[in-house]
């Protein structure tokens, strides 16, 4: 797998931070930042950049962010992508969408309906290895990370959904005492391909 690549989606509403996740997590400054705004176009809708993780190969696919006045089309066009990259479409393995990140502000007072079916479809519908990644957990507090913890854990115990979920700070934040350190790169890669290790083995040997 490592010499084609890793195929991994990253997906998320609108200022969730998609673009400081995957600069950091990924160690490029080619996706684009802004602060509470849109910043990945139409045109770079699922374009993906390939960059070196130890010995991996990872393809990652940007998205467009999810708002209120695009999530018609935003889902059309995901539907129409892992329907053609989905471990149960006839593609070669080496074309599937290996894994997702799914973003969730950690600061929300709840999941949204439209990201908890999102998040049953890329996990149980379509099979696909899913990690939550909970961002700008600097600015939350331990009762809202607990609570959207929370949240996700009623929600796949309900659909019987299996994904895993870890905590990421992006950006480096200066405070009155100092420097606040980004955090969560090394345990969310290493969680993310432990996890697709796993889980991809049933897919390949289903396939095969």
């Amino acid at each position: 797998m490592s010499e084609n690549g890793i195929n991994i989606l990253v997906l998320g509403k609108s200022g969730v931070g998609k673009s400081s996740f995957c600069n950091y997590i990924f160690d490029e400054g080619i996706f684009l930042t802004g602060k509470g705004k849109p910043v990945t176009g139409w045109n770079e809708h699922f374009k993906h950049y390939s960059v070196d993780y130890e010995h991996y190969k990872l393809n990652v696919y940007d998205s467009v962010g999810i708002e209120t006045d695009n999530y018609k089309e935003w889902k059309s066009k995901l539907d129409q992508f892992l329907n053609d990259r989905s471990h149960y479409s006839n593609k070669n393995p080496m074309e599937w969408v290996h894994g997702a990140f799914y973003l969730i502000n950690a600061a929300s007072a709840r999941i949204e309906k439209i990201e908890a079916e999102l998040i049953k479809d890329i996990s149980f519908k379509h099979n696909i290895p899913l990690v939550v990644v909970l961002t700008n957990v600097d600015a939350a507090s331990p009762a809202e990370i607990k609570g959207i913890r929370s949240e996700l854990t009623k929600l796949c115990a309900k659909d019987s959904i299996d994904i895993e979920i870890t905590e990421v700070c992006s950006v480096s934040i200066k405070t009155r005492v100092g420097v606040k350190n980004r955090y969560g790169k090394e345990e969310t890669l290493d969680l993310f391909l432990t996890s697709l290790d796993e889980k991809l083995r049933v897919s390949l040997i289903n396939y095969f």
